[in-house]
């Protein structure tokens, strides 16, 4: 019997681990945010969003319906402590998408397959 030790090429999964938030109305919220943003309007689809959050170093991760917005826990830093990273990550989420995140995230993972 041989056991296969390698990557399955056939197999077709994703998955996920952020520190951040499952935010509703993305739009609105970076909006509200960005009152000024030129390149951006009430017509700006989700996605629009998530390059200009990815721009600012936000990871933006879409499972299925939404959007999780915050830092994959493979970007902590070799010198920051978790709680560190955790604020930094807050800090970042609260400046683009407003003040109402502050003490609401948290960690998220997920895992799909095709």
């Amino acid at each position: 019997m041989k056991l296969r030790q390698g990557f399955v090429s056939n197999s077709s999964s994703s998955s996920f681990l952020v520190y951040g938030v499952y935010p509703d109305n993305l739009g609105e919220l970076y909006l509200a945010a960005h009152p000024d943003t030129a390149d951006v309007d009430e017509d700006s689809d989700e996605y629009t969003i998530g390059e200009l959050l990815q721009e600012v170093g936000l990871n933006v991760e879409r499972p299925y319906d939404g959007a999780c917005v915050g830092l994959s826990w493979d970007c902590v830093e070799d010198n920051e402590t978790g709680a560190q990273f955790k604020q930094r990550v807050e800090d970042l989420v609260c400046k683009e998408l407003g003040e109402g995140f502050r003490g609401k995230l948290g960690t998220h993972s997920e895992a799909w397959y095709n």
